[in-house]
């Protein structure tokens, strides 16, 4: 059994008692066009919806996600993959304003390796982050590195990855800027290097509703990443 897995059901049993007290989830439509080997011009829409727990320590969330590729005349649709994700927070000062995040993922796969979005195979993730949250303005760091399985027609690689994220509050709402940038440990491997920006804003009844663009900097491949999403406390 890969350490991943055992990483991740180590962190989702052993606290099985301290379920969360607060639930949320968070719906996101995405849309880009894209141009690579298997769709040579296409428009993609993705829907994904996270769910998700928060203990005062703990924090348990799925992802499940729903792909729309139109490339010309034809089009594929299906179900993408479903993320599984487990962390832990430490609380670096009384306030809690200052936090060490340890939190592991797994992607159960669902489409082939041809397929957008996906490589057709278990990954597994650990990352670590410090926050950083202030009146007027909160920061993170994080890094991490993924384990990607291998599918018997093709070899996919490890990747690292960096990032550092921006929040400034505002009234209301509040604007976000993350900065990543990830790779794998091949020599002469470009690292691509990603910029999002987000505003969100307060609805009603504990809703939230968030415009974000995503783009790549130094990558050709993907144009753009259009996205509009809402978010709910229970």
């Amino acid at each position: 059994m890969p350490v991943g897995v055992v990483l991740f059901l180590a962190l989702a049993v052993l606290p099985y008692p301290l379920w969360a007290q607060s639930r949320y989830s968070d719906f996101t439509v995405e849309y880009r066009d894209i141009s690579d080997d298997t769709f040579p011009e296409a428009h993609v829409v993705a829907l994904s919806g996270n769910f998700g727990k928060l203990h005062e320590y703990w924090d348990y969330d799925v992802t499940v996600a729903y792909w729309q590729v139109m490339d010309g005349s034809a089009s594929a649709s299906g179900p993408g993959d479903v993320v599984l994700s487990t962390g832990y927070r430490w609380k670096l000062n009384s306030t809690a304003t200052r936090r060490l995040r340890l939190h592991s993922t797994i992607k159960l796969p669902y489409l082939s390796s041809t397929a957008i979005g996906t490589t057709g195979e278990l990954d597994a993730g650990l990352f670590l982050s410090y926050m950083q949250i202030d009146p007027t303005l909160g920061w993170i760091v994080s890094v991490g590195y993924t384990v990607t399985g291998d599918s018997a027609s093709v070899i996919y690689h490890d990747i690292w990855s960096v990032g550092l994220g921006l929040t400034r509050y505002l009234d209301p709402g509040f604007l976000s800027m993350m900065i990543e940038q990830r790779g794998n440990l091949l020599p002469g491997q470009a690292a691509p290097l990603d910029v999002a920006v987000s505003y969100s804003w307060p609805g009603v009844s504990q809703q939230f509703f968030r415009l974000s663009l995503r783009i790549n900097l130094t990558s050709e491949r993907y144009n753009p990443v259009l996205g509009i999403g809402v978010m709910r406390w229970y």
